[in-house]
């Protein structure tokens, strides 16, 4: 259900959808759609998928960390407005 939420616009869906691709969750595990959810939630300027975006790069768990990628997400996320990433 997250995933057809996610394809008519509801981008929160989409960072729940990315979650469970991230941890092959009820779904096969696929990283790379994983992310690709998420950063298109992300893109369309939804707060919750910046800081999953900021979180998923710096933790580096299914793939290498990337400071640069973190730190732009946290940037996004800041200037929407989450006090949480004002201060990582």
């Amino acid at each position: 259900w997250y995933e057809r939420a996610a394809i008519h616009g509801h981008f929160l869906s989409s960072c729940f959808a990315a979650d469970y691709y991230l941890r092959g969750e009820g779904v096969a595990k696929d990283v790379g759609k994983g992310l690709e959810m998420c950063a298109q939630a992300a893109r369309a300027a939804s707060p919750p998928a910046m800081m999953k975006m900021a979180s998923f790069y710096s933790a580096g768990s299914d793939f290498p960390s990337d400071q640069a990628q973190t730190r732009y997400w946290l940037e996004q996320a800041a200037a929407h407005g989450v006090l949480e990433a004002q201060y990582r």
